[in-house]
């Protein structure tokens, strides 16, 4: 959808599921992977929230906003109403999983990523991703691939491989 502001993108069981930004205009999309085809769209109706980063895991989407330090939980089998809402402490960026944890982004100048607990939205650990002039901001969509995070700088044109262990930039 061209006329989307993508914020979040993942792909699961040949469906891409795509959150989009704006105010008045956020959304989940559900669109085919082989045609890029959009099967369904799911608008936020509260026109105050701007979608971000999306991730799933065990069969829950997870949905961030941006500056309304808000997470929306969706059964993946009905993305008509969040079924929770968590609070969350800075904006919503990006959002991957490492299989048990979700991985979270705010774009601060920190460099921070941190690992929440699914199930109840707390702080697990914060990791501050470094490269060799200092912290890393601007951290934006992020990806667990092979046991390490990828993660695009807004505004850049480059993608960074980030060590979960300890933070430094591959």
């Amino acid at each position: 959808d061209t006329a989307a502001f993508t914020e979040g993108l993942f792909v699961h069981n040949g469906k891409m599921y795509e959150s989009t930004g704006q105010f008045k205009e956020s959304m989940i999309q559900v669109n085919d992977i082989k045609t890029g085809k959009t099967e369904k769209k799911y608008p936020i109706k509260d026109s105050a929230i701007f979608g971000e980063g999306i991730n799933i895991l065990n069969d829950k989407l997870y949905q961030l906003t941006y500056q309304n330090h808000l997470v929306y939980v969706y059964n993946l089998n009905d993305l008509t109403k969040p079924i929770k809402t968590f609070p969350w402490q800075t904006e919503g960026w990006g959002m991957t999983n490492n299989g048990t944890e979700l991985i979270i982004s705010d774009g601060g100048r920190e460099g921070n990523l941190y690992f929440v607990n699914p199930d109840d939205f707390k702080i697990k650990r914060i990791l501050q991703v470094r490269d060799n002039f200092g912290a890393v901001d601007n951290l934006n969509e992020l990806e667990y691939i092979n046991g390490t995070i990828f993660a695009n700088v807004w505004g850049g044109d480059y993608i960074l491989q980030i060590d979960p262990s300890n933070g430094h930039v591959i």
